[in-house]
């Protein structure tokens, strides 16, 4: 009998097995979301494959990690074929951390943003002593991180709230009570000076008066822009 001149299709072969004639087509899916086609071979191994790339998109080879099937290929000379990859099976790209992974800073007030590098497995208190040592100089318990509008407690660690590269956290600043120096004028006789917390009523500041000039407190009337001021209003009123 004739032969048709086709090779015969082994019963264990598949028509999307990739082939060593370098037109298979992958994908090939970023961290970041995108995703780019790649020509391989079935012969190509993960290193080879990496390298591939790196001319690509950037990454150093040895700074990528390629995911098939939830397992992490391994650069051996184990292959793609072996790896049971197929034309148009989709390996997802990630970037190695080693060990540091970047974050960003969004500054509430500032309208900006500030990269910096953490270990995920890094405090909240961590983080604000290296935004505080680098980057905002200020005691850093006056620092609040708040990320996916919750307020990060100082004892958890990044990972726990699920913080991962190029996360951004926002850094806002304790409301702390701004003081004030202001004068007082006793009759005619003399002019004192007091300095007090803005949220303190004026009831509160002629009980500061009364410790410092001995005037009982019902004795005193503030006056400021004609007018007497009322016991259960605040400073910050009159600022």
């Amino acid at each position: 009998m004739a032969s048709s001149g086709k090779r015969k299709r082994d019963d264990n072969e598949d028509a999307n097995d990739l082939t060593n004639d370098g037109t298979n087509t992958i994908s090939v899916k970023t961290y970041s979301g995108k995703t780019f086609s790649l020509k391989v071979k079935g012969s190509d191994t993960i290193i080879d494959v990496k390298f591939r790339m790196s001319n690509r998109i950037l990454i150093p080879h040895d700074e990528q990690a390629l995911i098939f099937n939830d397992m992490v290929l391994e650069d051996n000379i184990v292959t793609l074929a072996d790896y049971q990859v197929k034309k148009g099976s989709t390996l997802t790209l990630m970037r190695k951390s080693k060990g540091l992974v970047p974050i960003f800073i969004n500054y509430l007030n500032k309208k900006m943003r500030y990269p910096v590098n953490v270990k995920l497995s890094d405090t909240v208190r961590d983080l604000k002593a290296q935004i505080s040592g680098i980057t905002y100089p200020h005691d850093d318990k006056e620092l609040v991180i708040v990320f996916n509008d919750i307020v990060l407690d100082d004892c958890c660690i990044l990972a726990d709230f699920h913080i991962t590269v190029d996360s951004v956290v926002t850094l806002m600043h304790k409301s702390t009570p701004r003081t004030m120096e202001i004068f007082v004028k006793i009759l005619a006789e003399k002019t004192i000076s007091l300095d007090v917390i803005t949220t303190k009523t004026i009831g509160q500041v002629k009980t500061a008066i009364m410790y410092q000039e001995h005037i009982p407190v019902d004795e005193q009337v503030l006056i400021f822009n004609e007018m007497v001021l009322d016991d259960s209003s605040i400073m910050f009123d009159f600022a």
